[in-house]
């Protein structure tokens, strides 16, 4: 399966990692909120952080 630019597998379930720094992001995305960002901008922050930290799929499986 080949992945499209711009997307990423990750797991159903997030892992330990992922909620971790999801949460860090929310917790940062509330700083910037109370700067004049968008509540959105905050979640956008916390989505990013947990992709980012999201396994990577085995590249032999990318078909």
């Amino acid at each position: 399966m080949k992945i499209p630019d711009g997307w990423k597998l990750v797991p159903i379930e997030p892992t330990e990692e992922m909620i971790k720094e999801m949460c860090d992001g929310y917790g940062e995305g509330f700083l910037f909120v109370g700067k004049g960002a968008s509540l959105g901008d905050g979640m956008k922050l916390a989505y990013a952080q947990g992709l980012a930290a999201a396994p990577t799929f085995p590249a032999e499986d990318q078909k």
